[in-house]
């Protein structure tokens, strides 16, 4: 099954401002493509999500690091033998800025959802 959204169709009340947090080369140069220059990044893949975690509950945590309207759409794939996501999801930003900058500071975090030790 498919399980996209529209960031426009979740509310959240959890989200914090991003823009000044900074990033060092060596993050940058993380998360780059294979042959794709960096300005040209909008979408990531984001993995290790915790298998339990509903398209409302990634939302929310996207919020706490980017406000709504940073992102225009959300890929959450569903297991069509459980119930339950894939553990990966694709995020497609407003600007490469955005996208950088989420990446940055999402890297390494923990999830939030579902009281789990897995990081991002």
């Amino acid at each position: 099954g498919w399980s996209g959204t529209f960031a426009s169709e979740v509310s959240s009340p959890y989200w914090s401002e991003f823009s000044s947090r900074s990033m060092s080369k060596d993050s940058r140069e993380g998360i780059r493509a294979h042959d794709q220059p960096e300005e040209a990044i909008t979408t990531l893949m984001l993995r290790n999500i915790p298998r339990r975690c509903t398209v409302k509950e990634f939302v929310d945590e996207l919020l706490m690091y980017a406000p709504l309207g940073a992102f225009d759409f959300v890929y959450l794939p569903c297991d069509p033998r459980a119930p339950s996501n894939m553990g990966y999801a694709f995020v497609n930003f407003a600007d490469t800025g955005t996208a950088s900058l989420v990446a940055a500071a999402m890297e390494g975090e923990l999830w939030h959802v579902r009281n789990t030790n897995r990081r991002v």
